[in-house]
């Protein structure tokens, strides 16, 4: 699907997913082990984006609404957090976290990246911040589908199977071979 009047960015990969969805999750490690091993330019900026529904309640507190419920919302938003506070750490982090992503203890990824969890603890509520102003790119193209790629920020594919029919991601392989998505 291409999208209209969308100025082009080449070079550009978006991914949008649900942190606690398994087809969002080797989509994330596909993409980060197919540019550490040169599958992908190396140039190719990645940016990872949520698909969580945000709204403000009557007193402006944030509430999220999550396919895989309240700790979904909340890594969402811890990762947003990483990925911004410390961007040289967020694919490692990554990398770790997605071994147990439906595991409630991503301390000990954060630790061994070397990411202290009182930080993102004391900050939750600027990540939560973070995730709602994140979360509005998804909901403005309309993607409610992990995992989503929006590529060179025009032309926008469901799944890793029709990522790897666009030309300069043919490469990307994955260890794990489930294909499909989770859709709110």
């Amino acid at each position: 699907l291409e999208i209209r009047n969308a100025k082009k960015t080449p070079g550009k990969l978006e991914i949008f997913v649900m942190s606690q969805c398994p087809f969002g999750v080797i989509a994330e490690n596909a993409i980060i082990e197919s540019l550490r091993d040169g599958l992908i330019d190396k140039k190719t900026k990645v940016e990872i984006n949520y698909i969580v529904e945000s709204r403000r309640d009557s007193t402006g507190k944030i509430i999220f609404n999550s396919l895989h419920g309240e700790a979904e919302w909340q890594e969402n938003a811890r990762q947003v957090y990483i990925a911004k506070k410390y961007p040289e750490k967020f694919f490692p982090y990554l990398s770790e976290r997605n071994k147990n992503y439906n595991q409630p203890e991503w301390k000990i990824a954060a630790e061994k990246v070397g990411i202290k969890p009182e930080e993102i603890e004391k900050n939750f509520e600027e990540a939560k911040k973070m995730l709602e102003e994140n979360s509005k790119k998804a909901s403005s193209l309309g993607i409610s589908t992990s995992p989503t790629f929006l590529v060179d920020s025009r032309l926008m594919v469901v799944g890793l199977g029709e990522l790897k029919k666009i030309p300069g991601y043919e490469k990307v392989v994955s260890g794990q071979t489930a294909t499909g998505s989770c859709a709110k």
